[in-house]
């Protein structure tokens, strides 16, 4: 009978564990999910900005030299991520087979200018920004007009914008539900070794030893919980990647350590706090109101 008792608890406090972490997994995995997909969008955000390009026409009167001395102005602003040199024949040869026409046979000369295409550096495409950069570019000797997309422009920003507000709120949203979730899974775990926790304090153990060993397998629980989360992500991305080769996931180490270390980080510390105060709780209890 006595070993009969033993062999129920044993797989009470088995089973008790187990849906713990596995509560914990699905939780720490939607985190994660989220966090890639908060990791790309900006990644995106910055390509897109950064594909922002200006075109930086030179006057008529502009000499090879005069371009390589425009170039090394250009690369010298700190605003300037690269720069394309596009030379009148090149201008034409692109402009011809965009209108299906060669323009030149008609007009009997070339009317394009010596141009530069840059792209700005990230934090330099704004709207105002750019503004202030095409007053600086004009300042550049040999520089006749700037060219760019001002619609396109503000577009891509107020886009950035509200994708960024919305993913921001769908995160901090996420991460209270998260805590909430796994600390009840916890609360509950630890519920169903209150009278445990009332016999340890009887019997003479302090606040401390009563909480040591909750503590410690909180972090085995937040552990084994992050590094199956994370598996679970990466076999999410082989099978996006397999199933549909079009979904836009930028996968780098850089973002793998991140993650990782996001889910592990807060896989172990929440359940580190909601452990230690689950089992305060219950240490402080009267015997009374643990029934």
């Amino acid at each position: 009978m006595q070993k009969s008792g033993e062999k129920l608890a044993t797989q009470s406090t088995r089973s008790s564990y187990l849906s713990t972490i596995i509560g914990i997994t699905l939780v720490l995995f939607m985190l994660g999910v989220l966090g890639l997909v908060l990791l790309n969008a900006r990644k995106l955000s910055t390509e897109l900005r950064e594909n922002i390009q200006l075109q930086v026409l030179l006057d008529a009167s502009a000499t090879s030299k005069d371009v390589s001395a425009v170039k090394t102005a250009l690369l010298e602003k700190n605003y300037v991520r690269s720069t394309a040199y596009v030379s009148k024949e090149t201008a034409a040869k692109e402009l011809s087979e965009s209108i299906g026409e060669n323009f030149i046979d008609f007009l009997d000369f070339n009317p394009l200018s010596e141009s530069f295409n840059i792209s700005l550096i990230e934090d330099s495409t704004s709207a105002s920004a750019i503004e202030n950069i095409e007053k600086d570019l004009l300042t550049v000797n040999h520089i006749e007009s700037i060219n760019y997309n001002a619609d396109l422009i503000r577009l891509v920003n107020q886009n950035v914008k509200k994708v960024t507000v919305i993913l921001a709120g769908l995160s901090a949203l996420l991460l209270l539900v998260s805590i909430a979730l796994i600390n009840n899974t916890i609360r509950l775990a630890i519920f169903s070794k209150r009278f445990l926790i009332r016999t340890m304090k009887l019997v003479g153990a302090t606040h401390a030893f009563i909480r040591k060993p909750f503590i410690i397998k909180s972090f085995y629980q937040g552990l084994v919980s992050a590094l199956l989360a994370f598996c679970l992500i990466m076999g999410l991305l082989v099978f996006l990647k397999n199933e549909m080769p079009g979904f836009f996931m930028q996968n780098d180490a850089d973002s793998f350590i991140i993650i990782f270390m996001g889910v592990v980080g807060i896989g172990m510390l929440i359940s580190y706090f909601a452990t230690y105060f689950a089992v305060r709780k219950y240490i402080r209890l009267t015997t009374e109101k643990l029934y």
